[in-house]
């Protein structure tokens, strides 16, 4: 799978820190215009804004949002906006409105609208998109689960595949469902037949047995943030802080300040302090943003 694709929706899924995008400043116009889409006072007006940046258009945006987003602030212009990781992503955020009219209109894309190597970035997550509307359209948890289970073995087509499949098993592991282990073994072993994806299901695994503990979501993944001879891999860090980012109360706030505080106050010298720097590095950075 492309990884700009596999970049672009855990993005949208807030799975990955927003500061490891590489158009961190379109991404974050794309939020706030996101964030004008799901407004009840301004939906139309912000959807269609998002469909404009979509379909490469970014010009074409209400004047007032543009102004209101920042859009046309960039000193580098709009040819950002117009990038297949940017348009892929504008797409998917069409999808986390979970609107009917948002479903109208990613049911009827079809895979030539999109020209040339955008294509293989922006279909699949046209596809994810449609899913993750269809998915919020459905109010009960236990439907929910059902439909994620389905998407984690659908076949669409060969350029989507893994990547809708990927989405699907990522939302299932992140919401503790164990009961949709043998669904996530047999979508990894059936596209990624190696170490790897035994190593995919093994992450997965273990992210829904920690959901799975507690229905407190912040106090069990924010467990995971010391700095101690017992504490989770990298990997699993990584997960821990992208949770809380996403998360964004000032309880989850907290856990990743006091996180942050926790590695500084580690000798200077010391192996945890070298592997546990990024981190530290990381949250400083998520906390900057959200002043």
């Amino acid at each position: 799978m492309n990884y700009r694709i596999l970049l672009a929706f855990l993005l949208a899924a807030a799975t990955v820190p927003a500061s490891t995008i590489v158009y961190g400043f379109e991404r974050g116009v794309v939020d706030k215009i996101f964030g004008i889409a799901i407004a009840s006072t301004s939906e139309g007006l912000g959807l269609a804004s998002l469909e404009h940046i979509a379909e490469g258009h970014p010009e074409q945006v209400d004047a007032g949002v543009a102004v209101q987003t920042g859009l046309k602030s960039t000193p580098h212009g709009l040819e950002g906006f117009k990038t297949g990781t940017v348009r892929a992503y504008s797409i998917m955020k069409i999808g986390q409105t979970g609107s009917a009219a948002a479903i109208t209109y990613l049911s009827a894309l079809k895979p030539e609208y999109f020209a040339g190597d955008d294509y293989y970035e922006i279909w699949p997550g046209a596809q994810i998109a449609l899913r993750s509307a269809l998915l919020n359209q459905t109010a009960d948890p236990q439907r929910k689960i059902e439909l994620l289970e389905k998407i984690a073995i659908e076949k669409i087509d060969g350029v989507a595949n893994s990547a809708v499949q990927t989405w699907a098993i990522n939302e299932l592991c992140d919401r503790g469902s164990l009961i949709s282990l043998p669904i996530v073994q047999q979508s990894e072993r059936d596209r990624n037949p190696s170490q790897r994806g035994e190593d995919e299901i093994t992450f997965c695994e273990a992210r829904m047995r920690l959901i799975a503990s507690d229905p407190d979501r912040t106090k069990v993944i924010g467990s995971l943030l010391q700095t101690g001879t017992n504490r989770p891999d990298t990997r699993m860090l990584r997960w821990a802080v992208s949770q809380m980012e996403g998360i964004n109360t000032a309880q989850a706030n907290q856990k990743l300040d006091d996180f942050a505080a926790q590695i500084k106050n580690l000798p200077p010298d010391s192996a945890a302090r070298r592997e546990l720097y990024y981190f530290q590095s990381e949250i400083e950075d998520i906390r900057n943003r959200a002043r």
